[in-house]
C-alpha cells in the first residue's frame, strides 16, 4: 500500500511540475514600445524618428517618434533587434538584446532609454 501511495503522490508531483512549464513555455505578454522624449533625473533620453523592431527575426514593426505600439510575443524569451534612425539624419544604428520575461504579463519599454542602456554596457 505504501508502495502504491508512493507511485500516486510522485505521478501528481510530475504532472503539477509539467503544468507549470507548460504555462511557462505557453504564456502571452504584453509589451508596449514607446518611443517618446524619456526624462530621468537630470538625464533626458530624446525620442528617434523612426524604430523598426523585429521581433525573433519573425514580426516587423515600425515605430514612429512620438508613436507607441504593442507586441505579444509567447514564450519566456524575445530576441528584440532594434534599428533606430536618430532625427538629426544621422547614421542609423542596430541594437539586439535577448529578453527574459518569464512569468511577467506585460511592461513597458521606453525604446530611447532602453538604447542608451543598451549602448552604455
Amino acid at each position: 500500500m505504501k508502495r502504491f501511495n508512493a507511485y500516486r503522490i510522485s505521478a501528481f508531483l510530475i504532472l503539477v511540475a509539467l503544468t507549470v512549464l507548460m504555462m511557462w513555455i505557453g504564456k502571452q505578454h504584453l509589451i508596449v514600445l514607446e518611443n517618446k522624449k524619456y526624462e530621468s533625473g537630470a538625464q533626458v533620453f530624446a525620442a528617434y524618428d523612426m524604430v523598426i523592431v523585429k521581433i525573433s527575426e519573425k514580426e516587423e514593426l515600425e515605430i514612429y517618434e512620438d508613436d507607441s505600439d504593442y507586441i505579444e510575443p509567447v514564450g519566456p524569451f524575445l530576441t528584440l533587434e532594434l534599428e533606430v534612425f536618430p532625427i538629426d539624419g544621422g547614421e542609423s544604428r542596430i541594437v539586439r538584446e535577448k529578453l527574459y520575461l518569464g512569468f511577467k504579463s506585460r511592461f513597458v519599454l521606453n525604446v530611447p532609454q532602453f538604447v542608451a542602456e543598451l549602448e552604455n554596457r
